[in-house]
């Protein structure tokens, strides 16, 4: 039933097409026991068929059925018998596998080598017929106690036979010798005594392979391949091999390096009985190795190229063996298939990551790569501006002075550029940005715009690559009217008399003002060329007591609103000259500097009392031509005498009256015509001479045009009597007397050497109350708005109109042979103004440290 359901089986699988698979199987036999191990060819099997068959008899001899799990089965077979181990593996889907192998079940074994001569013994058995076999051959067939075959000498076998054993000799073994030698019982094919001769030899020369052409830095994977040679097989496989690595033993599958190259590498095999085998074939090694230490050219690793420039030549290489295949990627894509990367004109749109690719060309798994940064440079280009974030367009904007002005520039640029913002006046101001790379968008909030820089303006950009690119547009900057001032400090009137007043306003848009006393009084307006500034022009008349007022005005705009004040006061005796100051006092001179007064409504003169013990008194008439209020003067009194104190008056008087203001100074004394502080000041004139000339040239370069007043005061030398003056005109925003005393130390003999010039043209405080206003008589009040104009581009040409009340005057002093110049500067140019002005401070700074009282023996003079 059993062998009626596996021949089923078997053919329905054959009808499958399933092929029968040789798998592993091992044989282990002890005593009357044979275990049994095999391989499962699948995971999958739901069961497994086990036969034995006796070969000789072909008869099944065992079967059974095992689980799919089994891989190990043992059973009793009789001995002295050649089977055949049948394994059949059943799939879920019906199919079947089927695996075999035959083995020898013996008694007794006998292992021998090929040549050899040996002798084996079997025990005879106690009946009349029986036969005596080799592996090849009948050696003795008795039936009924008759010889059939005889006991004969067989060639290279002998038989010999004692009471109990049959004597087997076998001269020079060979291959076909190795088998079974049995007495059997030959009626009825029974078992009998065996002894089961293997014939050996040493393993077959191994086949020393690699499973893969060797890397340096891997296992080398050598494998050595041999059998066993013995017959009939016993089933063992038990070989053991050594390899030889220039003729040292060493492991096989050891890390190879690059010094392993040329190294002869051979294995042996050793079988179970220690036969060993001959040498197997040599393999030289020559490993491929890379690739390795990637390397740019130059160690770049970051490359930085202006537009329309070459890149390159940029060379990748590589370790490797043999040579490498190279790729140059950019954004994914190849550029090169070489190891030379080469872009004959490169734009902006080509900077980013540029990959070099090395693969080898045996493994493409072994690959490395290496970045290089390449920038491109290029000038900025100019999108848009804007004054909105949302990119609305707009040429013109219009904004409220001291409103932050925010402005967008779309610019792409690489580096980032840097911003200059070019005003109407030429005046170059950097902006503090903020700046989104992505979007190539700049931020600027500029603040502190004034109105009077209403116009045109340019943005600059700039970044070192090429030239700068310049975007304008218009701006116009709304402001209350400001900057007020007023042409005389004071109106000198008279009951009933008509007096004019001239302001000075910058306003836009433009201003309209009225009096809040005097209505009736209609007020001229006239524009100024530039920068927003207005001529506004009234008459005064009051026709009762007091004559001092204060009489207001509204000056207005759409933006706001100031009001103003009119000092009026009786004509009368004029004001005393303010901030005296005695400098460069010498053994035989001084120098007297003071500032006009009010004048009290009538053109004044001035003069000068002169006491001391040593001279006694003189009275000293100072000439001026044309003076005005709040002019400078520089007068030089000398014929003095050594070592004597002075004290003195200036007198400033007109037909209503005089006013006098004191003053003291004290000569120096007299040491071989030297005084003390020259002998230690000369040597540092001289340094100061040098100095000065150096700061001259740097002003002189720096400025676009200036008109000097200039002063001549010959050299004090032990008998001079001359009197010489310098007046600077319209000095008109200098501190206030108690401030200028506080400072100078009224009646002052200090020796200073500091000097300023004037440098302005309108005061910056809106809130002056106490302000200049018209003082001309009324003799000159038909005046037209025209000849107020050519007033005021006088006042403008002598800087007159003063940034503010507090602003301080300027002077420059620099000395030539016999004279003192005194430089007045004037008209400034907008692009210079900041420049000139740090350069004019250095140079008086240099003057104090140097004490340069230059060309003579005078000190400097000393301006506030």
């Amino acid at each position: 039933m059993n062998e009626a359901y596996f021949l089923f089986f078997l053919i329905f699988n054959l009808s499958l097409g399933h092929s029968y698979q040789s798998q592993g199987i091992r044989i282990k036999i002890k005593g009357d026991n044979v275990t049994i191990r095999w391989n499962k060819p699948s995971s999958n099997i739901t069961s497994t068929g086990l036969e034995f068959y006796d070969i000789r008899r072909e008869k099944m001899v065992y079967q059974a059925n095992l689980s799919d799990i089994d891989n190990l089965h043992a059973v009793q077979l009789p001995h002295c018998q050649k089977y055949k181990v049948k394994l059949s593996f059943i799939y879920p889907s019906g199919g079947i596998t089927v695996t075999e192998k035959d083995f020898v079940f013996g008694g007794k074994y006998l292992y021998t080598s090929l040549g050899t001569n040996i002798t084996l013994t079997i025990p005879k058995l106690p009946f009349y017929f029986y036969t005596v076999f080799s592996p090849t051959r009948t050696l003795l067939d008795v039936q009924g106690g008759i010889d059939v075959v005889k006991n004969v000498a067989l060639g290279r076998y002998k038989l010999k036979t004692t009471e109990q054993h049959f004597v087997i000799s076998i001269q020079n073994v060979r291959q076909e010798d190795g088998g079974m030698y049995k007495v059997e019982k030959s009626s009825a094919l029974q078992e009998g005594e065996c002894t089961v001769v293997f014939v050996t030899d040493k393993p077959t020369t191994p086949s020393l392979t690699y499973n893969e052409y060797p890397f340096v830095g891997n296992k080398a994977n050598f494998t050595c391949i041999s059998n066993v040679q013995r017959w009939p097989s016993d089933n063992s496989e038990n070989l053991s091999y050594k390899f030889y690595w220039n003729g040292e033993i060493r492991q096989p599958n050891i890390i190879l390096r690059r010094s392993d190259e040329g190294t002869l590498v051979t294995c042996q095999a050793t079988d179970d009985r220690g036969q060993l085998s001959s040498s197997s074939n040599s393999i030289i090694l020559d490993p491929y190795y890379g690739p390795d230490n990637v390397h740019i050219n130059h160690n770049y690793k970051r490359s930085t190229v202006t537009e329309g420039q070459t890149f390159g030549p940029v060379t990748c290489s590589a370790d490797c063996y043999p040579e490498c295949d190279y790729e140059w990627r950019y954004l994914g894509r190849v550029q090169s298939y070489s190891p030379v990367l080469h872009i004959p004109t490169i734009d902006r749109n080509q900077t980013g990551v540029y990959g070099c690719y090395v693969v080898h060309p045996n493994n493409t798994e072994k690959r490395t790569s290496l970045n290089i940064i390449v920038s491109v440079l290029y000038p900025p280009v100019f999108r848009q501006i804007t004054f909105s974030a949302d990119h609305e367009k707009d040429d013109r904007r219009s904004i409220i002075e001291s409103e932050t002005f925010k402005l967008f520039m779309y610019i792409e640029s690489y580096p980032v550029s840097k911003i200059n913002l070019h005003s109407p006046d030429y005046f170059v101001q950097p902006l503090n940005l903020t700046i989104d790379q992505q979007d190539h968008k700049y931020t600027a909030n500029i603040e502190g715009l004034t109105c009077e820089e209403t116009g045109n303006y340019t943005i600059e950009a700039y970044n070192g690559v090429g030239e700068a690119a310049m975007s304008s547009f218009d701006l116009e900057i709304q402001c209350k009217p400001k900057s007020i001032i007023f042409q005389r400090s004071k109106v000198a009137i008279r009951l009933n008399s008509v007096e004019d007043t001239t302001v000075f306003v910058v306003s836009n848009p433009t201003p309209n003002v009225t009096w809040i006393q005097h209505p009736q009084y209609p007020w001229t307006i006239c524009k100024e060329r530039v920068n927003h500034k207005y001529v506004l022009q009234s008459t005064i008349k009051i026709s009762e007591y007091p004559l001092n007022r204060q009489l207001g005005l509204s000056i207005c705009n759409t933006i706001g609103c100031v009001i103003k004040y009119v000092k009026t006061v009786p004509k009368g005796k004029p004001d005393g000259v303010r901030n005296i100051t005695v400098v460069n006092i010498t053994p035989y001179s001084a120098h007297i500097l003071w500032y006009i007064g009010f004048d009290g409504g009538a053109p004044q003169n001035f003069s000068i009392i002169l006491e001391s013990s040593t001279d006694g008194s003189r009275t000293i008439t100072v000439p001026l031509e044309e003076k005005d209020e709040g002019d400078l003067v520089l007068f030089k009194i000398g014929g003095l005498t050594t070592e004597a104190y002075y004290s003195g008056h200036i007198v400033s008087y007109n037909k209503y009256g005089k006013t006098k203001m004191k003053f003291e100074f004290e000569t120096h004394d007299l040491n071989n015509g030297l005084s003390k502080r020259e002998k230690i000041i000369y040597p540092l004139m001289i340094c100061g001479i040098i100095g000065i000339m150096v700061v001259s040239v740097i002003i002189f370069k720096y400025k676009e045009k200036c008109k000097d007043s200039r002063m001549q005061i010959p050299q004090t030398v032990n008998t001079e009597t001359t009197n010489t003056l310098v007046m600077y005109d319209n000095v008109s925003d200098t501190p206030s007397t108690d401030k200028k005393q506080s400072k100078l130390k009224n009646n002052a003999t200090i020796d200073r050497t500091e000097s300023k010039a004037v440098d302005e043209e309108w005061p910056k405080d809106d809130d002056i109350e106490n302000s200049f206003s018209n003082d001309e008589t009324s003799a000159d009040s038909n005046k037209s708005c025209n000849k107020r104009g050519i007033f005021y581009e006088e006042m403008k040409r002598n800087n007159t109109a003063c940034e503010s009340e507090n602003d301080s005057v300027e002077k420059s002093v620099k000395p030539k042979d016999d004279e003192i110049k005194i430089t007045h500067e004037n008209d400034i140019t907008p692009t210079d103004r900041t420049e000139s002005t740090s350069k004019r401070d250095n140079y008086y700074e240099e003057m104090k440290r140097n004490n340069t009282a230059v060309g003579s023996e005078y000190d400097s003079l000393e301006k506030y």
